[in-house]
């Protein structure tokens, strides 16, 4: 029911698309269709060139500092963790989200929100070309968003991660209309949980970023759900790393059988080892 639901959702977007003048929010020119190899996706707010030229993906890994590499860490032998992101945290990118964080235009995350499904839905197919990225040829990932304490929900009314979350999961159920062996996802929401507030992170530098968000979560009423399962980290923007840091501590104690870091943006002078950029 779930899936007929999200196809006739997509079915009407088409639909409004055709007769929607409607300028895209970036360069205020008519919107157009996106369309990847096997789907097409209505734009909403954000047109298809400003779509095309704002994707710059890469993908790297994340690697876990010594003082923050924990006892867990060392016994399941790795200290480092891929992450996927769309593009740079500058220019277009750094623009659209600050209007989606001090403007709460949320409505912009289902354009963004496309691309990087698609993103997703490549270099999981991959196979061996991205070993050592994320586990080859798996199809069915569970989707755990960074969550917010609940101080902060009246304020910015939605969280950003789990709304990105959502958008991936219905594309994921409709393209599973069009095409056999897509990209499964499943969102699951009370894996992880803010235990206590924290200050906003922008304004802090690297070291009080640590301090800030540290032991700031803890593992909630669904973590069972994502032992032995691959499971896929969503935030909007990868900045320092240092919530990231703390969510993965709390994510490994649940023992999923992989984990992958998925963002929008990331910033340009992050730590992390060397990287590779994804055609598109």
């Amino acid at each position: 029911m779930k899936t007929i639901y999200c196809l006739l959702k997509e079915i009407l977007f088409w639909a409004l698309a055709l007769v929607n003048e409607a300028p895209c929010r970036v360069c205020l020119r008519p919107l157009a269709f996106t369309a990847s190899e096997n789907f097409v996706h209505a734009n909403r707010h954000i047109c298809r060139d400003c779509l095309s030229y704002l994707c710059q993906p890469e993908t790297g890994r994340l690697v876990l500092e010594p003082e923050t590499c924990t006892e867990t860490c060392t016994n399941s032998g790795t200290s480092s963790f891929a992450y996927i992101a769309l593009a740079p945290y500058e220019d277009l990118a750094k623009d659209l989200i600050a209007l989606v964080k001090q403007k709460a235009e949320h409505r912009l995350l289902c354009d963004l929100a496309f691309p990087l499904y698609c993103l997703l839905d490549k270099i999981t197919s991959e196979g061996p070309a991205t070993r050592g990225l994320t586990a080859p040829n798996r199809q069915s990932y569970l989707l755990i968003p960074i969550p917010m304490h609940k101080s902060k929900l009246p304020k910015q009314k939605q969280n950003h991660a789990k709304l990105i979350a959502g958008h991936l999961e219905h594309y994921a159920r409709t393209q599973g209309i069009f095409k056999k062996k897509s990209l499964r996802l499943q969102l699951v929401d009370e894996v992880l949980v803010q235990i206590r507030e924290t200050k906003p992170q922008k304004y802090l530098n690297k070291r009080e970023r640590r301090l800030n968000v540290q032991n700031a979560f803890a593992l909630g009423k669904d973590a069972a759900k994502i032992k032995d399962k691959d499971v896929i980290l969503i935030d909007d923007v990868l900045t320092s790393g240092a919530t990231m840091y703390e969510a993965l501590k709390e994510i490994r104690k649940a023992q999923p059988r992989s984990i992958l870091i998925c963002t929008l943006a990331r910033t340009i002078y992050i730590n992390h080892a060397k990287s590779r950029r994804v055609e598109t």
